[in-house]
């Protein structure tokens, strides 16, 4: 009987290694809307969706991307980790300044963990991805 425990034990072990980190869920994804706004005075607000399940700590950020200059988009929106599909919003000035037209906007859905021998949380990117998004200026 012990050797049957050992041996359902030991492909226990192998089936949770095998299958990967937590954070890697199959159904993760992220995604910006076509069209982002940019205000008068240099506001962009990006927008979009995403999916993610059984993670905490999780945001998303996003960025605009010219050339090899990365800015930051509002920081990172908090998100629901619940298998369903949500929504997103970041907003920032982004440096330099961006103008009405076509951007290359990369979004990131990540899990921020905290351990207990690190002062700095330990980044798992979900997912990625990088699209052309077009900024319209805001009416008025």
């Amino acid at each position: 009987m012990r050797g049957r425990l050992a041996v359902v034990g030991a492909v226990g072990v192998l089936v949770v290694w095998a299958a990967g980190p937590a954070g890697a869920e199959v159904g993760d994804t992220v995604s910006a809307n076509p069209t982002g706004v940019i205000a008068k005075d240099g506001t962009v607000t990006l927008s979009g969706t995403y999916q993610c399940e059984s993670s905490t700590g999780t945001v998303v950020s996003s960025t605009l991307v010219s050339g090899s200059t990365y800015s930051s988009i509002g920081g990172s929106a908090p998100a629901v980790c619940d298998g369903a599909e949500h929504t997103w919003q970041n907003t920032g000035k982004p440096f330099p300044a961006a103008s009405a037209g076509p951007v290359t906007v990369e979004v990131s859905l990540v899990q921020l963990q905290w351990t207990p021998s690190s002062l700095i949380p330990q980044i798992d990117r979900l997912a990625d991805q990088r699209q052309q998004v077009t900024l319209v200026p805001t009416a008025g």
